[in-house]
């Protein structure tokens, strides 16, 4: 049953497999859950994407594939630009919309100008660790030892060229907070520790959005989904269950 579907999109430079706690719970409560790793990550060959339109092209073929013709979405950090680009492209196969610790602004000047110093660096010594490295030390407030370690596994699947791609598409997208005005149902996500999507990003997003709920978790990162994995099950299938 379409209302029964969601389709998981994952941040940078992470792969589906970050949403793991997600499916498996989901699952247990009778819903089709996927959860695409984009081209370039979790193992997988690069496809050379310049655009975040591109992935969400992708997403629509890997589903079409499926059979999927319509579903409910969550898109964490890099997830939510592919999942808003969803919405302005392919409105009509996206029956609900989870933001979460994302941003539907563009990058400002820095902002962009740090992604282009990252593929240089990735360029000149052909690797992402210095990359995993980095970011696993902002990516979490609480430094739980195994969520730390599986999200360093998860992340370093990904190769130089992929990370590449996504940093360039990232630098490149434009605004799409206009986006948020559409009827579809949203529940907009955010965490009080969050350095990349920071709460004010999340409050702008919200006070933008038409039809839209909004959480915010207390003591948490970035990378809400896997930090407390358990309060986010809940939440989202609390917001699945209503709409």
């Amino acid at each position: 049953m379409q209302g029964r579907r969601v389709v998981f999109l994952h941040a940078f430079p992470f792969s589906g497999e970050m949403w793991e706690e997600q499916r498996r719970f989901l699952e247990g409560k009778d819903y089709t859950v996927y959860t695409p790793t984009y081209p370039g990550f979790g193992g997988f060959s690069d496809s050379g994407f310049r655009t975040i339109c591109e992935y969400a092209d992708w997403v629509r073929e890997y589903l079409h594939h499926r059979g999927v013709e319509e579903a409910t979405f969550v898109g964490l950090s890099m997830g939510g630009y592919v999942l808003l680009a969803l919405m302005e492209m392919y409105p009509q196969m996206v029956r609900g919309a989870v933001l979460s610790n994302t941003k539907s602004t563009a990058d400002t000047p820095e902002a962009r100008r740090r992604r282009y110093e990252l593929v240089d660096r990735i360029e000149r010594e052909k690797s992402i660790d210095f990359l995993v490295d980095d970011m696993l030390d902002k990516l979490f407030y609480r430094k739980d030892e195994h969520i730390i370690s599986r999200a360093r596994y998860i992340m370093s699947m990904a190769s130089p060229e992929g990370v590449k791609s996504a940093l360039l598409s990232m630098a490149a997208r434009r605004d799409r907070t206009h986006v948020l005005q559409s009827e579809i149902p949203k529940l907009i996500i955010g965490s009080d520790r969050d350095v990349f999507s920071t709460p004010q990003d999340i409050e702008h997003m919200f006070r933008n959005s038409r039809n839209a709920t909004l959480h915010m978790f207390q003591d948490v990162g970035h990378i809400s989904n896997m930090e407390a994995a358990g309060r986010y099950n809940r939440v989202i299938y609390d917001w699945l269950s209503s709409v």
